[in-house]
């Protein structure tokens, strides 16, 4: 497999460039690019057994990771793989995030009616069996947020990904839906929302063909995280 070159800055604008990959954030960024991973480590080995969001959560912070990866982040690597971008590395962790059945991603949302708000890197999202659904313990924290006009979607439900704007398909697949590798489109493409003013961690669907977001998760999903590589915390 070919491997693409990757662009090293100049030494002046190395500490700037660095600083803007460590602070990637999904909500003001437009995408991620390849360079991203040359600052962070992924957990090469998923962890098969079924976590629930705040369990794989503790799980990965106690195994010396930060979070999960942001969906922009997986998809990155997807469309990476699919387009034969990816050196090695990256090309055998793609293959398992292809082979696993959904990971949970470091991003929740709530619908509300005509509107869906994104909260990235959530925290105190625990798992209710008694009401059968996630639920915060004192506040939900989260590093930022995003909103979104669901004018026109399904009430609740699955939505087709050609039916969402492209700024929120940008936002959760880091391109546009014209813009996907065509190998991508084998695969179903949809997104499942619950209409419920609830906050629900995201993660991705559990069939092998199916590269679907899911909201409604109310079991758990394997686990793995990611982690700023040594020497490049600021």
């Amino acid at each position: 497999m070919k491997i693409p070159k990757i662009f090293i800055p100049e030494n002046k604008n190395l500490e700037n460039a660095t600083n803007k990959l460590l602070d990637y954030n999904p909500t003001k960024e437009s995408s991620v690019t390849l360079d991203h991973f040359n600052y962070f480590d992924i957990e090469p080995n998923i962890k098969y057994e079924w976590f629930g969001f705040d369990n794989s959560l503790k799980r990965l912070r106690k195994a010396g990771y930060e979070r999960h990866l942001y969906p922009g982040e997986y998809f990155e690597l997807v469309t990476g793989y699919m387009e034969e971008r990816l050196e090695n590395k990256l090309e055998t962790i793609c293959e398992k995030l292809l082979a696993t059945r959904g990971e949970w991603f470091s991003l929740a949302v709530k619908r509300e009616n005509n509107n869906l708000t994104f909260y990235t890197d959530p925290k105190n999202l625990k798992w209710d069996a008694e009401v059968c659904k996630y639920v915060t313990e004192d506040k939900l924290e989260y590093k930022s947020k995003l909103e979104f006009d669901a004018s026109g979607l399904s009430p609740d439900g699955w939505v087709d990904l050609k039916e969402l704007d492209d700024k929120l398909v940008q936002f959760l697949y880091n391109r546009k839906f014209e813009d996907l590798p065509p190998k991508m489109k084998d695969y179903e493409l949809k997104i499942f929302f619950i209409n419920d003013k609830s906050v629900w961690p995201l993660a991705r669907a559990d069939e092998h063909k199916m590269l679907c977001l899911f909201t409604g998760c109310t079991w758990g999903r394997p686990s793995r995280g990611i982690r700023q590589k040594p020497g490049n915390s600021k």
